[in-house]
């Protein structure tokens, strides 16, 4: 019953690395001398396999080892079930795609009767050469296509990387160079090949995680794209974090997939522009799309008058409904909700700032900043003026909002998820200060990325009162 009947195959996509106990085969029977990124890797997708071994036997696995070629295993004995993929067939993330259409029809045993043999496979990994890591997500793509038109099934993808994509479709090298410039050229290499590739997870209804391990930069910011359109998380974490990771994104309880919500206003109010792809604005009207939801996640929208004069129309309450259509994750019943509510309104601004939410104000501020600063980054591979003037605009915007806050928050509650805010815009203004300063490259345009992208998708639970998590967590323990 429940999601156990769901068929979802998890993608682990792992980058062979140089590593000082290479030579030893990368054999994890006994914990090395020196603990290698391999070795973590391997660690961790071993966790991660006793994990759904446990509590999701139902589900299937791919393991998607990519170097000059790509080595694909579902499992078996021999070593002949290790499929070897020639990536200079791929000419497009299409071309990829296609390359599983005739793997994903062999027989597929679920993680719960192919453990031991899955296991065995992670345990034999070695190191090898360069890394093609568009091949082996338009792959694992194609796998999720075939999934979903097989069995109407969702489908994770862990792309777990130490250094950027230098080889194949995909590859960030030709971004970075501008050597493609022909249409065609550049939807196969660089941002928009992942760009597209998000957009096609999307429709497949597949979530792309990316995990970049720390060392040389693996150009996150380009990479990033193909996880913000999916849905998926985007960070960069030490070797030895690999496990809690994985663990952590996995973890997350999807509660609704293939979401979409409408909200109305009355004709005198507007919804202000929003960048984000998956949301249009109408004359009063705004339409989101998500593509998984869990029991944690915060989307926040803003809305003004149109008229000039606000002062005579900030008066009353101002109704505000909700349209929101879904997929249950348990049963896969498709279910509409309309959920009403008024606002009410004041002119007196001291009224209004002492009466703020901030958690849900705070939530919005930084998603919004968040995903600003990340557009600014991945449009840009090189810093100048145009970019020092936009990082500026949107450090006065924080600093703008924080001091709006700071005057509204006088309770004992609203004092502490001051507090919360406050920690998490020092952090993004870090990196904002940095990329204003032209100082962001490698790694260290990695952590820009990592910490962008977590602010665009952060959850309001990280900005509550400590009484208000006890709340929200008792609350969780009725969903079902």
């Amino acid at each position: 019953m429940g999601i156990t009947q769901q068929v979802q195959q998890m993608q682990s996509l792992w980058q062979s690395v140089k590593s000082k106990n290479s030579a030893s085969g990368g054999s994890s029977s006994n914990t090395p001398s020196v603990v290698s990124r391999l070795y973590c890797m391997q660690d961790a997708v071993r966790v991660h396999l006793e994990r759904l071994k446990t509590s999701y036997p139902n589900r299937k696995v791919a393991i998607i080892a990519f170097h000059s070629t790509l080595e694909v295993y579902i499992g078996g004995h021999s070593p002949g079930d290790v499929q070897i993929i020639d990536i200079n067939h791929f000419d497009n993330l299409e071309d990829g795609m296609k390359g599983a259409v005739s793997f994903a029809k062999k027989p597929w045993k679920t993680v719960g009767e192919n453990y031991d043999q899955l296991k065995r496979h992670v345990d034999i990994m070695v190191t090898k050469g360069a890394t093609a890591l568009g091949p082996a997500l338009a792959f694992a793509l194609g796998l999720a296509r075939n999934h979903r038109i097989e069995h109407s099934a969702s489908t994770e993808i862990f792309l777990c990387t130490d250094g950027a994509s230098n080889t194949g479709i995909g590859s960030v090298e030709a971004n970075t160079y501008g050597r493609w410039q022909s249409n065609d050229m550049r939807k196969a290499h660089g941002r928009e090949f992942y760009v597209h590739a998000g957009e096609v997870a999307l429709g497949e209804s597949a979530k792309i995680n990316i995990i970049g391990i720390d060392g040389e930069g693996v150009a996150l910011d380009v990479l990033s794209v193909a996880a913000q359109v999916s849905g998926g998380v985007v960070t960069t974490v030490q070797a030895d974090e690999l496990r809690r990771e994985i663990r952590t994104a996995s973890q997350r309880r999807v509660v609704a997939k293939d979401v979409s919500v409408k909200l109305y206003m009355p004709k005198e109010w507007k919804f202000l522009p929003d960048p984000r792809k998956e949301v249009e604005i109408g004359d009063n009207t705004l339409s989101c799309r998500i593509p998984q939801v869990d029991d944690e996640l915060s989307v926040g929208f803003a809305f003004s008058l149109k008229k000039n004069d606000k002062r005579q129309a900030l008066t009353g309450t101002i109704p505000l409904q909700a349209h929101i259509k879904y997929t249950s994750a348990i049963t896969g019943a498709v279910s509409v909700r309309v959920l009403s509510r008024s606002i009410p309104l004041t002119a007196d601004r001291e009224m209004a700032e002492s009466a703020v939410n901030v958690a849900t104000v705070g939530n919005y501020v930084l998603q919004s900043i968040g995903y600003a600063a990340n557009q600014v980054l991945i449009n840009n591979l090189h810093f100048d003026g145009k970019v020092k003037a936009e990082t500026g605009v949107l450090r006065d915007s924080l600093y703008a909002y924080h001091q709006l806050l700071i005057r509204g928050a006088k309770n004992n509650t609203q004092q502490e998820e001051l507090g919360n805010f406050a920690q998490q815009c020092a952090d993004l203004d870090h990196e904002l200060e940095a990329m204003a300063a032209g100082r962001l490259h490698g790694s260290s345009r990695d952590q820009a990325t990592r910490m962008y992208s977590k602010m665009s998708g952060l959850q309001r639970n990280a900005l509550l009162s400590s009484n208000k998590r006890v709340g929200q967590v008792m609350r969780r323990q009725y969903i079902k």
